[in-house]
């Protein structure tokens, strides 16, 4: 019997403890884009839907309006001119008020005896109502706590003062990134279709100077030289070919022309010849 309680008592304790041992679990991919996209409504929820071109000004009002920075800026300026007036309220006297109310059911009587006669000078009598009602109002004004709280007022003036400079500074934060964002905006969509054009006919001279690379690859092939001998021919080619960093070569895809370039840049006469408009430097080598 005993071994079966004990082996219970074990079974409960493990499915006790596997319950208490929670893991957390990370958010899936589907909930972190729902969360995204909430948020990223939230934002524009009260915005006003843009219609057509929009002026620099109009950006400008639109970036104030609905900045985040700035609203919070706004709402920390009314705090601070809240806790302004607020404070002035500490400069009036203090007010202090009392109210109180007693009843029973009998009067509270007395009487009195005559200690010479050993006679009750009268009957029971009373000086008070059954029903006893007491009110007072006060004021106070200490010169101290006036003072504490004028230096404190001045304080919030000056904490309201300085809230509404960090206002004016976030506001012209804004405007000038409006501004830059603005003109940057507008230079890039009157630089794009030309930017377009210029990539084009960037294209068309790599693939040009590719092709003019791959004419004199086949040329080399098998030669020491372009026209076989040293000539006029490899003086002229030469330095167009020692520009092949520029021309976005690289010399490895051709290996005739490699060679070809690292015989002639080892000649006397052609490292001369590199450094005579002016000083280039060293001869550029794959």
């Amino acid at each position: 019997m005993l071994p079966r309680v004990l082996s219970f008592i074990a079974i409960a304790v493990a499915a006790w403890l596997t319950g208490c041992a929670v893991s957390p679990a990370p958010l899936t991919d589907v909930e972190l884009t729902s969360a995204a996209d909430a948020n990223q409504a939230s934002v524009t929820a009260n915005q006003e839907p843009v219609s057509g071109d929009i002026a620099l000004y109009e950006a400008m009002a639109r970036a104030l309006k609905y900045n985040l920075d700035h609203r919070v800026e706004e709402a920390e300026a009314a705090v601070r001119m809240a806790e302004l007036d607020l404070s002035h309220y500490s400069l009036l006297p203090n007010m202090v008020a009392n109210s109180g109310y007693a009843g029973r059911d009998n009067y509270n009587a007395s009487s009195s005896l005559n200690l010479v006669t050993d006679t009750p000078n009268f009957g029971a009598s009373t000086s008070q109502e059954k029903e006893i009602k007491s009110a007072d109002i006060g004021f106070t004004w200490n010169v101290i706590d006036f003072g504490l709280s004028y230096v404190r007022a001045r304080q919030s003036a000056d904490k309201y003062l300085v809230q509404e400079e960090m206002r004016r500074k976030v506001i012209q934060r804004i405007v000038e990134d409006v501004r830059s964002a603005y003109w940057r905006a507008i230079s890039a969509d009157r630089l794009m279709a030309k930017l377009t054009d210029l990539e084009g006919e960037t294209r068309v001279a790599l693939a040009e100077t590719r092709r003019l690379y791959d004419t004199l690859e086949a040329r080399l092939e098998g030669r020491q030289y372009v026209a076989g001998d040293y000539s006029i021919a490899d003086i002229a080619i030469w330095p167009w070919v020692s520009r092949f960093v520029r021309h976005k070569v690289d010399l490895a895809d051709f290996p005739s022309i490699r060679r070809w370039y690292l015989e002639l840049a080892a000649r006397p006469a052609v490292i001369h010849g590199y450094a005579v408009p002016h000083d280039t430097g060293a001869i550029p080598l794959p």
